[in-house]
């Protein structure tokens, strides 16, 4: 009897092993900013296998931020495919990363490769602070799911991709909204063009004396601070 259980032992203890290293800890970075500035909040991830792709959740504050899109440039993901790196919103809900590219069951894992390693950057999201943002901190973290999708990693093991049998989202992660220098900006601020015409318009964010419309640095068109349009 004693003679069967190492063998089983080992067993197990291999199996941990295997189980252990499908596992990964998601952690958003926190960073400041002033109402208006977009800002690149950081993504680490911590694993120990190959990485090759990640889908993300997150949660946010979409009357604080603005979520604008995932960047992986001067991170450990930027021998990623141009088209890899993705953002999808709905309401206070967000999904960014790095896709896969797949054909059916062909996965090619691309350049994008990441050793193993623990708390690497892995991408930036980049968020607009909205013009009228309350200060203090709003918080912007890792999820389970986003709508119908749950979060999940990919790496590459023996030439196949397997997924991560654990996660683990560390619920830190926000963006603290500092006082402005200087008036707060407009908010919403769009520009059509009726004709030959081009058309801003714009939510004005506190009580102005005026607005100062500029062009290439040069005053073109002073408005007055309760105008909109």
């Amino acid at each position: 009897m004693a003679r069967n259980s190492r063998p089983a032992f080992a067993a197990v203890l291999a199996l941990a092993g295997v189980l252990q290293a499908q596992s990964a800890t998601i952690r958003f970075g926190e960073i400041s900013g002033q109402p208006g500035e977009i800002v690149a909040l950081p993504v680490h991830c911590t694993f120990d296998l190959t990485l090759i792709g990640a889908w993300i959740a997150f949660r946010f504050d979409p009357a604080r931020v603005e979520p604008l899109s995932y960047s992986v440039e001067g991170t450990a993901a930027a021998g990623a495919d141009p088209s890899a790196p993705f953002l999808n919103l709905y309401q206070d809900q967000g999904m960014c990363g790095i896709s896969l590219h797949e054909r059916g069951t062909v996965v090619n894992p691309g350049s994008m490769q990441i050793p193993p390693g623990e708390d690497v950057c892995i991408g930036h999201l980049r968020v607009r602070i909205r013009a009228d943002a309350p200060l203090g901190r709003t918080p912007l973290y890792p999820a389970e799911t986003f709508r119908l999708s749950d979060t999940v990693v990919h790496f590459w093991r023996d030439g196949a991709k397997v997924n991560a049998t654990s996660i683990v989202l560390a619920p830190d992660g926000g963006i603290t909204v500092t006082a402005p220098v200087g008036p707060r900006p407009v908010g919403d601020l769009a520009c059509t063009q009726v004709v030959e015409e081009a058309v801003l318009a714009f939510t004005l964010t506190e009580a102005d004396d005026s607005i100062e419309i500029r062009r290439d640095g040069a005053v073109c068109a002073p408005i007055p601070g309760t105008q909109a349009e």
